[in-house]
């Protein structure tokens, strides 16, 4: 966190130039590593860093009761923690605080809608028997250390265990006595199905210092932030969602429209790098369960 007029300035000065502390252009990331299967008790898992930040997210396929908005579908549950070692303090607010308003951000950008219904998955692949049972994915995020991008690393992370969640096959056996089916699930991983991710977006934070837009700012960069729009992005470069960040500083339309057009542009090329990296990880995993 910045403390002096001067160093804002620099920094500020920077921007203007389109050369930030660190060498990077405005419009370029820090390295993004994606590592999956890092918890081998979920059922997908991922760590993304970025710079300084680090984030687990992990993926749990729990059988449960549809809900009787949706009988015939599966469900998404979000929840996001922040480590007391993280070092992510924003305008006084503790980590729960911190955790509860990373997860509705995160629900802005997987959800569509408030009962778990996701825009971005076909959760009628989820379901087992209609009516009766289905898979409810809960994903639970950690948040290890922060340096800036966040909740971007925390997008990056979500999409990548969901790519490398495996759900069991599941036998519907005759209904017992009470008309109830009975469900018998494969351990066999490798008879396990995969869930559809082609659809799902990250996050873009397109950040506003001084005159300047940027991507990926870290902590001190952020200190010296007017306005953040983060912004759901898909591979084809369609808006999926878009949230002013709290206490940022109002926009001019222009400004908003030109957020939104710089997004739309680069989050295609991180989906790029994300897929490149969660294809050579999964194809590693692959090697190493046939040995």
């Amino acid at each position: 966190m910045l403390h002096s007029k001067a160093e804002r300035a620099y920094l500020q000065q920077g921007f203007d130039a389109g050369l930030r502390s660190d060498g990077r252009g405005c419009h370029d990331w820090r390295p993004v590593e994606v590592a999956l299967a890092q918890l081998p008790q979920a059922s997908g898992s991922a760590r993304c860093c970025v710079g300084g930040t680090e984030v687990l997210v992990s993926v749990k396929a729990e059988v449960r009761t549809p809900t009787e908005e949706a009988p015939g579908c599966g469900g998404i549950q979000l929840a996001v923690e922040v480590s007391p070692c993280a070092g992510l303090r924003l305008q006084g607010r503790g980590d729960e605080e911190l955790g509860a308003e990373l997860t509705r951000a995160l629900e802005r950008c997987l959800l569509s809608q408030a009962n778990g219904a996701g825009g971005c998955l076909d959760l009628s692949a989820l379901c087992i028997v209609a009516g009766k049972s289905c898979w409810v994915l809960c994903v639970d995020a950690l948040v290890l250390s922060a340096d800036g991008c966040v909740l971007d690393a925390l997008s990056i992370a979500a999409k990548a265990a969901l790519a490398d969640t495996r759900i069991p096959l599941v036998e519907v056996t005759q209904a017992d006595e009470d008309g109830d089916a009975e469900l018998e699930l494969d351990d066999d991983p490798t008879h396990a199905a995969r869930l559809d991710t082609a659809r799902v977006p990250v996050l873009v934070t397109v950040s506003q210092v001084g005159a300047a837009l940027a991507v990926d700012l870290n902590a001190e960069e952020g200190a010296c932030a007017g306005a953040a729009l983060e912004v759901a992005v898909d591979a084809r470069g369609r808006l999926c969602g878009a949230t002013m960040r709290a206490h940022s500083a109002p926009l001019h339309p222009s400004s908003l429209q030109e957020m939104l057009g710089l997004a739309q542009r680069l989050g295609p090329r991180l989906l790029r790098e994300l897929d490149r990296q969660i294809g050579q990880s999964a194809a590693a995993a692959s090697v190493a369960m046939q040995e």
